[in-house]
Protein backbone atom coordinates (compact mmCIF):
# COMPACT_ATOMS: atom_id res chain seq x y z
CA UNK A 1 0.00 0.00 0.00
CA UNK A 2 1.36 3.34 -0.49
CA UNK A 3 1.26 5.72 2.08
CA UNK A 4 -0.66 8.50 1.44
CA UNK A 5 -0.99 12.37 2.78
CA UNK A 6 -3.01 12.85 6.47
CA UNK A 7 -6.96 13.29 5.37
CA UNK A 8 -6.82 15.93 8.45
CA UNK A 9 -4.22 17.01 11.08
CA UNK A 10 -3.82 15.00 14.43
CA UNK A 11 -1.51 14.82 16.59
CA UNK A 12 0.59 11.99 17.49
CA UNK A 13 -0.60 9.73 15.21
CA UNK A 14 0.95 6.78 14.33
CA UNK A 15 3.88 6.56 11.88
CA UNK A 16 2.21 4.92 8.73
CA UNK A 17 5.89 2.73 8.40
CA UNK A 18 4.95 1.24 12.00
CA UNK A 19 1.58 -0.01 10.24
CA UNK A 20 3.03 -1.21 7.36
CA UNK A 21 5.48 -3.44 8.95
CA UNK A 22 3.10 -5.24 11.36
CA UNK A 23 0.54 -5.56 9.33
CA UNK A 24 1.55 -8.24 6.09
CA UNK A 25 -0.85 -8.83 3.53
CA UNK A 26 -3.34 -11.66 5.18
CA UNK A 27 -6.88 -13.22 4.63
CA UNK A 28 -9.50 -14.13 7.12
CA UNK A 29 -7.83 -12.43 9.97
CA UNK A 30 -9.53 -9.77 12.51
CA UNK A 31 -7.01 -7.07 13.43
CA UNK A 32 -7.86 -4.17 16.11
CA UNK A 33 -6.84 -1.05 16.89
CA UNK A 34 -8.40 -0.46 20.40
CA UNK A 35 -7.27 3.20 20.49
CA UNK A 36 -7.05 4.46 16.52
CA UNK A 37 -7.10 7.72 16.67
CA UNK A 38 -7.29 8.94 13.08
CA UNK A 39 -7.03 5.34 11.58
CA UNK A 40 -3.82 4.75 10.26
CA UNK A 41 -3.83 1.02 11.39
CA UNK A 42 -7.27 0.61 10.37
CA UNK A 43 -6.65 1.73 6.79
CA UNK A 44 -3.57 -0.49 6.20
CA UNK A 45 -5.51 -3.47 7.66
CA UNK A 46 -8.11 -3.00 5.19
CA UNK A 47 -6.19 -2.54 2.48
CA UNK A 48 -3.83 -5.65 3.48
CA UNK A 49 -7.02 -7.93 3.32
CA UNK A 50 -7.73 -8.30 7.27
CA UNK A 51 -11.08 -6.97 8.80
CA UNK A 52 -10.60 -4.62 11.05
CA UNK A 53 -12.00 -2.65 14.01
CA UNK A 54 -11.33 0.69 15.34
CA UNK A 55 -12.63 2.34 18.20
CA UNK A 56 -11.87 5.43 20.05
CA UNK A 57 -13.56 7.40 22.11
CA UNK A 58 -12.77 11.16 20.20
CA UNK A 59 -15.84 11.91 17.51
CA UNK A 60 -13.28 13.86 15.59
CA UNK A 61 -10.57 11.06 15.25
CA UNK A 62 -13.47 8.45 14.49
CA UNK A 63 -14.91 10.74 12.07
CA UNK A 64 -11.72 11.18 10.29
CA UNK A 65 -10.66 7.67 10.56
CA UNK A 66 -13.99 6.99 8.88
CA UNK A 67 -13.53 8.92 6.01
CA UNK A 68 -10.19 7.45 5.74
CA UNK A 69 -11.84 4.12 4.39
CA UNK A 70 -15.00 5.46 3.09
CA UNK A 71 -16.01 5.18 -0.55
CA UNK A 72 -15.50 8.15 -2.09
CA UNK A 73 -17.08 10.32 -5.46
CA UNK A 74 -15.19 13.45 -6.51
CA UNK A 75 -17.81 14.31 -8.83
CA UNK A 76 -20.75 14.13 -6.05
CA UNK A 77 -18.37 14.94 -3.81
CA UNK A 78 -17.44 18.45 -5.45
CA UNK A 79 -20.55 19.52 -6.59
CA UNK A 80 -22.32 18.93 -3.55
CA UNK A 81 -19.01 21.62 -1.52
CA UNK A 82 -20.58 23.93 -4.69
CA UNK A 83 -24.10 23.66 -3.54
CA UNK A 84 -23.51 24.01 -0.17
CA UNK A 85 -21.47 27.24 -0.51
CA UNK A 86 -23.81 28.80 -3.18
CA UNK A 87 -27.04 27.99 -1.11
CA UNK A 88 -24.72 29.38 2.15
CA UNK A 89 -23.80 32.59 0.29
CA UNK A 90 -27.42 32.99 -0.03
CA UNK A 91 -28.48 32.86 3.37
CA UNK A 92 -26.30 35.31 4.50
CA UNK A 93 -26.47 37.65 2.09
CA UNK A 94 -29.94 38.13 3.01
CA UNK A 95 -29.28 38.22 6.63
CA UNK A 96 -30.56 34.69 7.45
CA UNK A 97 -27.97 32.83 9.46
CA UNK A 98 -27.60 33.56 13.17
CA UNK A 99 -24.08 34.04 14.49
CA UNK A 100 -24.33 30.31 16.72
CA UNK A 101 -26.25 27.77 16.45
CA UNK A 102 -29.74 28.38 18.25
CA UNK A 103 -29.67 24.80 19.53
CA UNK A 104 -25.90 25.54 21.24
CA UNK A 105 -25.81 25.53 25.38
CA UNK A 106 -24.72 28.76 26.98
CA UNK A 107 -21.73 27.90 27.38
CA UNK A 108 -20.86 26.29 24.32
CA UNK A 109 -22.22 29.63 22.56
CA UNK A 110 -19.15 31.38 24.64
CA UNK A 111 -16.85 29.49 23.63
CA UNK A 112 -17.90 30.04 20.20
CA UNK A 113 -18.20 33.69 20.83
CA UNK A 114 -14.56 33.90 22.00
CA UNK A 115 -12.78 31.37 19.98
CA UNK A 116 -14.62 32.96 16.46
CA UNK A 117 -15.02 36.15 14.76
CA UNK A 118 -18.91 37.19 14.27
CA UNK A 119 -18.76 36.71 10.67
CA UNK A 120 -17.05 32.91 10.49
CA UNK A 121 -19.74 32.12 13.50
CA UNK A 122 -22.56 32.93 10.97
CA UNK A 123 -20.40 31.45 8.57
CA UNK A 124 -20.10 28.28 10.21
CA UNK A 125 -23.46 28.22 11.49
CA UNK A 126 -24.80 27.93 7.99
CA UNK A 127 -22.08 25.77 6.57
CA UNK A 128 -23.11 22.94 9.75
CA UNK A 129 -26.18 23.34 9.29
CA UNK A 130 -26.09 22.93 5.18
CA UNK A 131 -23.61 19.83 5.61
CA UNK A 132 -26.05 18.27 8.61
CA UNK A 133 -28.62 18.50 6.17
CA UNK A 134 -26.63 15.97 3.67
CA UNK A 135 -28.20 12.04 3.29
CA UNK A 136 -25.12 10.09 2.52
CA UNK A 137 -23.84 9.76 5.64
CA UNK A 138 -20.03 9.13 3.89
CA UNK A 139 -20.83 12.31 2.38
CA UNK A 140 -21.86 13.96 5.69
CA UNK A 141 -18.71 13.32 6.96
CA UNK A 142 -16.41 13.29 4.18
CA UNK A 143 -18.17 17.58 4.39
CA UNK A 144 -17.13 17.53 7.87
CA UNK A 145 -13.51 16.99 7.88
CA UNK A 146 -13.59 19.57 4.85
CA UNK A 147 -14.92 21.86 7.66
CA UNK A 148 -13.16 20.21 10.09
CA UNK A 149 -9.75 21.22 8.18
CA UNK A 150 -10.67 25.22 8.39
CA UNK A 151 -10.01 24.78 12.22
CA UNK A 152 -7.69 22.65 13.18
CA UNK A 153 -4.87 24.56 11.92
CA UNK A 154 -1.00 25.55 13.05
CA UNK A 155 -1.56 28.99 12.39
CA UNK A 156 -4.04 30.12 9.45
CA UNK A 157 -7.22 28.90 9.97
CA UNK A 158 -10.93 30.61 10.50
CA UNK A 159 -10.14 30.65 13.81
CA UNK A 160 -9.06 33.21 16.32
CA UNK A 161 -6.80 30.95 18.07
CA UNK A 162 -3.07 29.38 16.70
CA UNK A 163 -1.24 26.21 17.34
CA UNK A 164 -4.95 24.12 17.28
CA UNK A 165 -3.18 21.16 15.20
CA UNK A 166 -0.97 20.35 18.49
CA UNK A 167 -3.45 20.90 20.61
CA UNK A 168 -2.32 24.04 21.94
CA UNK A 169 -4.67 26.20 21.14
CA UNK A 170 -4.33 29.81 22.39
CA UNK A 171 -5.80 33.08 20.91
CA UNK A 172 -3.84 35.25 18.90
CA UNK A 173 -6.29 37.17 16.39
CA UNK A 174 -9.15 39.74 17.10
CA UNK A 175 -10.49 38.77 13.19
CA UNK A 176 -9.29 35.58 11.85
CA UNK A 177 -6.92 35.31 8.84
CA UNK A 178 -9.33 33.84 6.45
CA UNK A 179 -12.61 33.57 5.65
CA UNK A 180 -14.91 30.41 6.68
CA UNK A 181 -16.58 29.92 3.33
CA UNK A 182 -13.07 30.26 1.33
CA UNK A 183 -11.04 28.43 3.35
CA UNK A 184 -14.04 25.77 3.21
CA UNK A 185 -13.76 25.56 -0.80
CA UNK A 186 -9.87 25.73 -0.36
CA UNK A 187 -9.97 22.44 1.78
CA UNK A 188 -12.31 20.82 0.04
CA UNK A 189 -10.46 20.72 -3.20
CA UNK A 190 -7.29 19.78 -0.86
CA UNK A 191 -9.41 16.70 0.60
CA UNK A 192 -10.45 15.71 -2.87
CA UNK A 193 -6.94 15.37 -4.36
CA UNK A 194 -6.12 13.83 -1.04
CA UNK A 195 -8.88 10.79 -0.98
CA UNK A 196 -8.66 10.63 -4.85
CA UNK A 197 -5.10 9.33 -5.01
CA UNK A 198 -5.75 6.64 -2.46
CA UNK A 199 -5.27 3.12 -3.79
CA UNK A 200 -8.21 0.82 -3.88
CA UNK A 201 -9.95 0.77 -0.77
CA UNK A 202 -9.62 -3.10 0.43
CA UNK A 203 -8.98 -6.37 -0.76
CA UNK A 204 -12.20 -8.55 -1.46
CA UNK A 205 -13.65 -9.86 1.55
CA UNK A 206 -12.16 -7.06 3.35
CA UNK A 207 -13.81 -4.55 5.80
CA UNK A 208 -13.28 -1.53 8.12
CA UNK A 209 -15.81 -1.21 11.41
CA UNK A 210 -15.39 2.33 13.40
CA UNK A 211 -16.72 1.71 17.06
CA UNK A 212 -17.40 4.68 19.68
CA UNK A 213 -15.68 3.07 22.92
CA UNK A 214 -13.14 3.13 25.69
CA UNK A 215 -10.41 0.84 25.11
CA UNK A 216 -10.68 -0.11 28.96
CA UNK A 217 -14.02 -1.49 28.18
CA UNK A 218 -13.66 -2.88 24.63
CA UNK A 219 -17.66 -3.57 23.39
CA UNK A 220 -15.78 -6.83 21.71
CA UNK A 221 -16.46 -10.58 22.29
CA UNK A 222 -13.55 -12.57 24.23
CA UNK A 223 -11.25 -14.01 22.00
CA UNK A 224 -12.45 -12.54 18.74
CA UNK A 225 -9.61 -10.77 17.54
CA UNK A 226 -6.24 -11.64 15.73
CA UNK A 227 -3.69 -9.10 16.00
CA UNK A 228 -3.65 -5.62 17.63
CA UNK A 229 -1.93 -2.88 16.51
CA UNK A 230 -1.88 0.12 18.51
CA UNK A 231 -0.11 3.44 19.89
CA UNK A 232 -1.71 4.28 23.53
CA UNK A 233 -1.21 7.91 24.56
CA UNK A 234 1.72 8.85 25.89
CA UNK A 235 2.07 10.23 29.88
CA UNK A 236 3.49 13.34 28.56
CA UNK A 237 2.09 13.50 25.06
CA UNK A 238 -1.04 15.07 23.29
CA UNK A 239 -4.39 16.20 25.01
CA UNK A 240 -6.30 15.60 22.11
CA UNK A 241 -9.49 17.17 22.99
CA UNK A 242 -8.01 20.83 23.67
CA UNK A 243 -7.52 21.47 19.94
CA UNK A 244 -10.49 19.35 18.41
CA UNK A 245 -13.40 20.72 21.04
CA UNK A 246 -12.79 23.98 18.67
CA UNK A 247 -14.02 21.88 15.60
CA UNK A 248 -16.69 19.58 17.44
CA UNK A 249 -19.09 22.51 18.86
CA UNK A 250 -19.51 23.09 15.44
CA UNK A 251 -20.91 19.45 14.72
CA UNK A 252 -23.32 19.74 17.69
CA UNK A 253 -21.32 18.74 20.43
CA UNK A 254 -21.42 19.83 23.47
CA UNK A 255 -18.50 22.26 25.08
CA UNK A 256 -19.39 20.13 28.71
CA UNK A 257 -19.79 17.10 27.38
CA UNK A 258 -16.36 17.22 25.79
CA UNK A 259 -14.92 18.18 28.94
CA UNK A 260 -16.34 15.48 30.68
CA UNK A 261 -14.66 13.11 27.89
CA UNK A 262 -11.48 14.72 27.74
CA UNK A 263 -11.26 14.01 31.69
CA UNK A 264 -11.89 10.67 31.48
CA UNK A 265 -9.80 9.49 28.84
CA UNK A 266 -6.62 7.78 28.81
CA UNK A 267 -3.53 10.06 29.57
CA UNK A 268 -5.87 12.78 31.22
CA UNK A 269 -3.77 15.07 33.68
CA UNK A 270 -6.69 14.49 36.27
CA UNK A 271 -4.61 12.08 38.61
CA UNK A 272 -5.80 9.28 40.89
CA UNK A 273 -4.81 8.84 44.63
CA UNK A 274 -1.80 7.26 45.86
CA UNK A 275 -3.28 4.50 48.16
CA UNK A 276 -2.05 1.39 49.69
CA UNK A 277 -2.44 -0.85 46.23
CA UNK A 278 -0.70 2.09 44.42
CA UNK A 279 0.84 0.89 41.21
CA UNK A 280 3.26 3.86 41.41
CA UNK A 281 4.87 2.37 44.10
CA UNK A 282 4.55 -1.55 43.36
CA UNK A 283 5.98 -0.96 39.87
CA UNK A 284 8.74 1.58 40.94
CA UNK A 285 11.57 -0.81 40.19
CA UNK A 286 10.34 -0.87 36.61
CA UNK A 287 9.51 2.69 36.62
CA UNK A 288 12.61 4.45 37.61
CA UNK A 289 13.33 7.00 40.83
CA UNK A 290 9.67 7.76 41.26
CA UNK A 291 10.33 8.94 44.44
CA UNK A 292 12.19 12.66 42.37
CA UNK A 293 8.46 12.97 41.08
CA UNK A 294 6.84 15.66 42.07
CA UNK A 295 3.50 14.98 44.06
CA UNK A 296 1.19 16.03 40.89
CA UNK A 297 3.38 13.91 38.70
CA UNK A 298 2.99 10.77 41.24
CA UNK A 299 -1.30 11.12 40.88
CA UNK A 300 -0.67 11.66 36.91
CA UNK A 301 1.31 8.31 36.78
CA UNK A 302 -0.88 6.30 39.09
CA UNK A 303 -3.82 7.62 36.87
CA UNK A 304 -1.94 6.38 34.02
CA UNK A 305 -0.72 3.32 34.76
CA UNK A 306 -3.93 2.00 36.30
CA UNK A 307 -5.76 2.88 32.78
CA UNK A 308 -3.22 1.06 30.93
CA UNK A 309 -3.48 -2.27 33.69
CA UNK A 310 -7.07 -2.29 32.23
CA UNK A 311 -5.97 -1.85 28.48
CA UNK A 312 -3.91 -4.50 28.71
CA UNK A 313 -6.12 -6.69 30.25
CA UNK A 314 -9.07 -6.18 27.69
CA UNK A 315 -6.36 -6.71 24.91
CA UNK A 316 -5.83 -10.11 26.37
CA UNK A 317 -9.23 -10.75 26.89
CA UNK A 318 -10.02 -10.41 22.92
CA UNK A 319 -7.23 -11.59 21.43
CA UNK A 320 -6.68 -15.52 20.85
CA UNK A 321 -4.66 -17.47 21.94
CA UNK A 322 -1.60 -17.20 19.51
CA UNK A 323 -2.20 -13.55 18.86
CA UNK A 324 0.42 -10.77 18.21
CA UNK A 325 -0.01 -7.52 20.04
CA UNK A 326 1.75 -4.36 18.88
CA UNK A 327 2.10 -1.66 21.24
CA UNK A 328 3.88 1.65 19.82
CA UNK A 329 5.19 2.92 23.40
CA UNK A 330 6.66 6.48 24.88
CA UNK A 331 8.96 6.20 27.63
CA UNK A 332 8.85 9.76 29.76
CA UNK A 333 11.46 12.34 31.12
CA UNK A 334 9.93 14.12 33.54
CA UNK A 335 10.51 16.22 36.90
CA UNK A 336 14.33 15.33 35.78
CA UNK A 337 13.17 12.08 35.94
CA UNK A 338 13.51 9.28 33.27
CA UNK A 339 10.50 6.60 33.35
CA UNK A 340 10.66 4.00 31.87
CA UNK A 341 7.10 3.43 30.60
CA UNK A 342 7.60 0.70 27.86
CA UNK A 343 9.10 -1.85 30.33
CA UNK A 344 6.97 -1.06 32.65
CA UNK A 345 4.00 -1.69 30.36
CA UNK A 346 5.60 -4.86 29.35
CA UNK A 347 5.67 -6.09 33.16
CA UNK A 348 1.77 -5.26 33.34
CA UNK A 349 1.28 -7.29 29.94
CA UNK A 350 2.86 -10.23 31.29
CA UNK A 351 0.37 -10.27 34.05
CA UNK A 352 -2.30 -11.05 32.12
CA UNK A 353 -0.28 -13.50 29.75
CA UNK A 354 0.69 -10.70 27.41
CA UNK A 355 4.60 -11.86 26.73
CA UNK A 356 7.33 -10.11 25.13
CA UNK A 357 8.48 -11.13 21.50
CA UNK A 358 10.74 -8.35 20.79
CA UNK A 359 11.47 -4.61 21.17
CA UNK A 360 13.14 -1.60 19.45
CA UNK A 361 13.18 1.74 19.86
CA UNK A 362 12.92 4.37 16.83
CA UNK A 363 13.91 8.07 17.28
CA UNK A 364 10.58 10.79 16.39
CA UNK A 365 12.22 12.53 13.20
CA UNK A 366 12.02 16.21 13.94
CA UNK A 367 11.67 17.05 10.02
CA UNK A 368 8.05 14.46 9.67
CA UNK A 369 7.04 15.27 13.54
CA UNK A 370 3.34 13.86 14.63
CA UNK A 371 3.62 15.57 17.49
CA UNK A 372 4.41 19.47 18.44
CA UNK A 373 7.86 20.88 17.20
CA UNK A 374 11.35 19.75 19.68
CA UNK A 375 11.83 23.32 20.46
CA UNK A 376 8.17 24.21 21.36
CA UNK A 377 8.01 26.00 24.80
CA UNK A 378 4.51 26.41 25.44
CA UNK A 379 2.82 25.00 28.29
CA UNK A 380 6.15 23.71 30.20
CA UNK A 381 9.13 22.24 28.73
CA UNK A 382 10.01 21.49 25.18
CA UNK A 383 8.57 18.51 24.54
CA UNK A 384 11.86 17.37 22.79
CA UNK A 385 13.01 17.08 26.51
CA UNK A 386 9.80 14.78 27.98
CA UNK A 387 9.79 12.45 24.63
CA UNK A 388 12.41 11.83 22.01
CA UNK A 389 11.73 8.50 20.77
CA UNK A 390 9.20 5.54 20.64
CA UNK A 391 9.32 1.75 21.63
CA UNK A 392 8.09 -0.89 19.55
CA UNK A 393 6.92 -3.16 22.27
CA UNK A 394 5.52 -6.95 20.35
CA UNK A 395 3.97 -9.20 22.15
CA UNK A 396 1.76 -12.81 22.10
CA UNK A 397 -1.08 -13.93 23.77
CA UNK A 398 0.13 -17.25 25.48
CA UNK A 399 -2.74 -16.77 28.04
Amino acid sequence: MEQWPSLHPFPARMAPEIALKWIPTSTGLTLLDPMCGSGTAVRTAIAHGYESIGVDSDPLARLIARTAVSEFDEEVFLTTVQDIISDTTDALSHDMCPDVPPHASPKTKRSMQFWFDESNRKQLTALSARINSVQSSSLKDQLLVSMSRTIVTKRIGVSLGADISHSRPHRIYTEAPVRALVAFDKESRALARILGKRTPGSRPGAKATLLEGDARKLPLESASVDKVVTSPPYLTGIDYMRGHKLSLIWMGYDIDLLAELRASNIGSEIGLPIDSWSLVDTLANSLGEVNGLSHKMKLTLERYLRDMSQVVSEISRVTKQGSTIVLVLGNANVDGVFLDIAGTIERLAAAEGLNRMSVATRQIPNNRRYLPPPDTQREGKPLSKRLREEVVLVLKNER
